[in-house]
């Protein structure tokens, strides 16, 4: 069984669930400047470039950089999609 291949940024872990299903996490995180749920969104369609059948997708950090004059230079948003594992 081959796992999914890790890009930077990214990071997998592959369950086992009841002995028949595989589960994979992969973690993935986005900056943007516009908002929080668009940094969630754009990295879970950057996700779903390399990976199918997503089940869940749970925002597991967020932050933000803000500049010296108090303003949000950018928001950070950390996923963690899960997806049935498909072997070859």
């Amino acid at each position: 069984m081959q796992e999914p291949a890790a890009r930077p940024g990214r990071r997998a872990l592959l369950l086992l669930v009841q002995g028949v299903t595989s589960v994979s996490v992969v973690d993935n995180e986005k900056f943007t400047p516009n908002s929080g749920e668009d940094a969630a969104r754009e990295a879970l369609t950057d996700g779903m470039k390399t990976l199918r059948n997503p089940r869940v997708a749970e925002v597991s950090e967020f932050d933000l950089t803000v500049s010296d004059t108090s303003e949000i230079k950018q928001y950070r948003t950390k996923l963690k999609v899960s997806f049935k594992y498909e072997s070859d």
